[in-house]
């Protein structure tokens, strides 16, 4: 949740947000205790109260009679509950600008889980049954569930809806409101009830809405009692739900951006000599500027780093206690130099307008080094089309959702995006359109293998990440489905294509048919940068690899949690602050710490070391985690001013 004003008068409200997200219960509790009138909820719909100003609007397309309707709506200071996606957008447009200049507050409610909202909505239509009608025991029509899903249907629908609740959030943010945010599953699945207490209460505050601390719990708690219906078990019987997961995989979704909001996002150390880790550990949900809060971590220096050094928060005043013990630390970094008492503390205020808090290493002769950054997490814009300088190509072989293909082509590279499962291209296809037309983006719907052809491939139903040429993968844990696609090489795409700066290959034990391929090519055929992920057969991979030309090696721990931060600013492409999620790959090249590439011989050294510890977990009954490994060509590192020690010897 964001929020990003508080206030101690009782605004008029509205509540934006979409059909079957909650909205109608959570209206119904805060409009009561602002004892301001309320409208009827969605006014706007055809029949409703403000039904004529739509109807209007769709027969005479008038602008500025619909700004005169609107302003005398909210100037009246009515309560509304408005669905973004059941009226035309400039209902919404319009609504956004009389409003903002009437002062009101503005709550975004939303789902995280597209796929429950999605069947909620399809069985009210089919059934008629929207709202208390479960709740009173409304019998659920089983004969509704035999039949197949609208799935393209749903997908485009789920597309406008979170397109027009973004275009609607980012209009308020221009008219110069501050708009707060709250997600359904915090307030209605949240695991206790103080997690929903927890969201709630800041919202309360900054609607001036607040009582009290036990008058304001109690009144939480019959929020969070009322709102779920408790269906989405049946709705999963639909033909075709499986499928309808998978394309909103690629659907871009709504998230809180712009107009000093900050929903908290970490982006961890870059590499440094003087540096061996750094990470925050104790941090908000959310920041409201002007109001404190804490921030906590560790930071282990090497042996090489100055006497006397000291950590600071940019653009604060506020001071940072970083003397504390901290055991894991030592146990963990025995080479630190001050790993016994490594731990950071400090309560610290982002001003209003701040883009951002960043943790600073300062020396004693004033050198700073950037260590640790909280950004805002922006709604990527899909259409936005850059241009890096040298206009370089990159493969994003198992492109899945897409957001390492958005990634790189945020960044300013051209993007080659090979997906063999066919709705994901699809999916992938519609969502970065506007890449495709300006020629930044070529999607290949097919598989990479030995050879051209077609071959048989996995479909894993519940994690298409683990979808694979090879059945005894996890392709076939759980739910899993066999199609036939086309396949060709590696050297064939490139042939195709043209030479890549960077190759990211992640099909799920494919890595040594791909990299295998690239035999036939010629040295300046090769691309410079190559990632793999690491599967049973990576002692193969890895040999080719070398023999091949490619000497320096990095591993990389998966994970949105383990991923290394960007440098400030990024060294590959356009510099975007991004706050990579479980589905990316991270940074590459450049951008990888400077000081963690390896010769062929440590890097197998790694590799067993990983293998053994990942096994360790897995015995632990702990989820075991997975890593790639980063191979560059002596061209590339010499161009970069990067040596590599080791890169002969036995292994």
């Amino acid at each position: 949740m964001s929020v990003c004003a508080s206030t101690i008068e009782v605004k008029p409200i509205i509540i934006w947000t979409l059909q079957r997200t909650g909205g109608t219960n959570l209206a119904r509790h805060l409009f009561g205790r602002t004892g301001r009138p309320a409208t009827q909820h969605e006014p706007f719909n055809r029949g409703r109260i403000y039904g004529p100003v739509t109807e209007h609007w769709i027969s005479e397309r008038d602008r500025a009679a619909l700004d005169v309707a609107m302003t005398k709506i909210c100037n009246s200071g009515a309560l509304i509950k408005h669905c973004v996606e059941t009226v035309p957008w400039e209902i919404s447009e319009a609504l956004a600008a009389a409003a903002s200049r009437a002062g009101y507050g503005h709550l975004f409610l939303y789902r995280n889980a597209s796929l429950d909202r999605l069947l909620s909505l399809h069985y009210a239509k089919l059934s008629g049954i929207w709202g208390p009608e479960f709740q009173n025991n409304a019998a659920l029509d089983e004969k509704i569930f035999s039949q197949p899903l609208p799935v393209e249907e749903l997908v485009s629908h789920e597309r406008r809806a979170n397109g027009m609740l973004s275009m609607a959030w980012r209009c308020l943010v221009e008219q110069g409101a501050t708009p707060m945010a709250l997600a359904y599953e915090d307030i209605y699945q949240a695991g206790d009830g103080s997690e929903a207490r927890h969201r709630l209460a800041p919202v309360l505050r900054a609607l001036g809405l607040a009582n009290g601390e036990a008058d304001d719990s109690a009144f939480i708690e019959q929020i969070i009692g009322s709102g779920d219906q408790g269906t989405r078990e049946s709705y999963r019987s639909f033909p075709g739900v499986a499928e309808l997961r998978k394309r909103l995989g690629a659907v871009p979704r709504f998230a809180p951006e712009g107009g000093g909001c900050m929903p908290v996002a970490m982006l961890r150390c870059a590499s440094h000599p003087w540096v061996l880790h750094a990470a925050v550990d104790v941090a908000p949900d959310l920041i409201i500027p002007g109001e404190t809060f804490d921030l906590g971590g560790v930071v282990v220096l090497t042996r090489e780093a100055p006497a006397g050094c000291t950590l600071e928060i940019d653009g604060s005043a506020s001071s940072v206690h970083w003397d504390m013990p901290s055991p894991r630390m030592a146990r963990d970094y025995p080479a630190g130099a001050n790993a016994a008492a490594a731990r950071f503390q400090a309560r610290i205020a982002l001003a209003p307008g701040q883009p951002a808090a960043r943790v600073l290493l300062r020396a004693p002769d004033g050198t700073t080094v950037p260590l640790l950054e909280l950004v805002p997490q922006r709604a990527p814009d899909y259409g936005e089309v850059s241009t890096e300088t040298e206009d370089r190509l990159i493969f994003d072989v198992g492109a899945n959702d897409g957001s390492d293909s958005w990634y790189y082509l945020s960044k300013g590279f051209r993007v080659v995006a090979v997906e063999a499962i066919p709705a994901l291209a699809d999916a992938l296809g519609g969502t970065l359109a506007a890449q495709i037309d300006a020629g930044r983006l070529v999607i290949e719907r097919q598989a990479i293998a030995d050879a051209d052809g077609e071959v048989a491939f996995t479909i894993n139903e519940d994690w298409t990440e683990w979808s694979s040429l090879f059945s005894a993968s996890k392709a076939s844990a759980g739910k899993a489905t066999e199609i036939t696609v086309p396949a060709c090489t590696l050297a064939g795409l490139i042939a195709r294509h043209g030479v890549p700066y960077y190759v990211k290959i992640d099909i799920e034990g494919g890595e040594l048919a791909a990299v295998r391929s690239l035999a036939t090519l010629a040295p300046e055929q090769l691309p410079p940068l190559i990632s793999v992920e690491i599967n049973p057969w990576w002692p193969q991979v890895l040999e080719r690899l070398r023999a091949m030309g490619y000497v320096g090696f990095q591993m990389s721990r998966q994970g949105a949690a383990h991923l290394p931060g960007l440098p400030s600013p990024s060294r590959e492409g356009l510099d975007r602050r991004t706050v990579f999620n479980s589905s990316m790959s991270g940074p590459f090249g450049r951008d990888l710490p400077v000081g963690g590439w390896v010769g062929i011989v440590e890097m197998v050294r790694q590799v067993m070391a990983a293998q053994a510890e990942m096994d360790a977990r897995r015995k632990a009954g702990d989820a075991p985690g997975w890593y790639d490994v980063h191979a560059a060509r002596q061209e590339w590192l010499d161009a970069s001013g990067i040596a590599v020690a080791n890169t002969e010897g036995p292994s």
